[in-house]
């Protein structure tokens, strides 16, 4: 369930997007499930533009001044970002823009199923896309992304993944290699597929997440910790957490498992979140962004949340 504050206001000088604030009662209710994170704001999201929605990946400015999301529908999106005391009060929806395919592919919807994202370097987004179960790198600038892309070394595994159980979960690391977890199990295993590389070389791993719950995002934090966003959904609701990973354990030859994870279900606010990212303030805390995926259902919502990771969570 979700309560919402009854102010609203437009995206500036951006495309048109309506920003309704949650109650104080849904921040209450959630940071009660948690006291490795506190929740300081989130907003409900939403556009007159058909293109808007669908989120499943998000990357931010090392300020926080800007936000970079991609869609299931192969579109990216430009937020810019306000702050007062590390604390997000305003957010505006700049631009969307179709992500090109390479210059080989037909241009079909079921190419565009981008999941999720990460920086190869300052100037190369990596993005990782399922149903037809790919890596692409794009050149990446203050502006965007821009121009085609060109296909990226993937695990030879990757290609054999069902086609929507691919690619779910992806972040850089701190030592530069490429983390990627595939979101569905095989049959009857209770662990995930994944790989950690670069285009030379992947290592295989598996990773066993709380019971029920599958990967959807990830991010390396600042202090080199990697934080997954995982979900369960139970025909009516959906429910969902933070899984800290500690990147030193991952390794072939046993089963990579949560180090700790804090779970959110009713009454704290629970979406389809499948985005995560996270940036360190000018005041040394690290601040965590989720978004969700609202599947471009009128049942569902996209929603915008700021944590901040508490200094006792290790």
């Amino acid at each position: 369930m979700l309560c919402l504050t009854n102010d609203a206001t437009e995206g500036g000088n951006g495309l048109p997007l309506e920003v309704k604030g949650i109650k104080e009662t849904q921040v209450s209710s959630t940071n009660k499930s948690t006291n490795k994170f506190t929740l300081l704001t989130g907003f409900s999201l939403a556009s007159s533009d058909p293109r808007f929605g669908g989120i499943s990946s998000i990357q931010i400015q090392e300020d926080g001044k800007l936000l970079w999301a991609i869609s299931d529908r192969g579109n990216s999106m430009k937020f810019s970002l306000s702050h007062r005391a590390g604390k997000l009060t305003a957010v505006r929806l700049e631009n969307i823009e179709a992500l090109q395919m390479p210059d080989n592919e037909k241009l079909h919807k079921r190419n565009l199923d981008a999941e999720a994202s990460a920086y190869i370097d300052q100037r190369t987004l990596l993005i990782a896309f399922e149903r037809v179960n790919r890596l692409l790198a794009y050149n990446f600038t203050e502006k965007g992304i821009e121009g085609s892309p060109r296909l990226y070394p993937h695990p030879k595994e990757l290609a054999l993944a069902p086609r929507t159980g691919g690619p779910e979960a992806m972040t850089r690391l701190c030592d530069g290699r490429i983390f990627v977890l595939s979101e569905k199990t095989a049959f009857k295993e209770t662990t995930h597929a994944g790989w950690v590389g670069d285009k030379k070389k992947w290592q295989p791993f598996k990773y066993r997440p709380s019971k029920g719950y599958n990967p959807t995002g990830a991010t390396t934090l600042p202090d080199c910790r990697i934080l997954l966003t995982i979900r369960r959904f139970s025909f009516t609701s959906f429910s969902w957490g933070f899984a800290l990973l500690d990147p030193s354990n991952i390794n072939s030859r046993k089963i990579l498992e949560d180090s700790t994870s804090s779970l959110f279900v009713h009454p704290a606010i629970s979406e389809n979140f499948e985005a995560v990212a996270a940036y360190r303030g000018e005041d040394g805390n690290t601040y965590v962004y989720v978004m969700a995926d609202d599947n471009f259902s009128i049942f569902q919502t996209t929603l915008l949340l700021q944590f901040k990771l508490n200094s006792k969570s290790h």
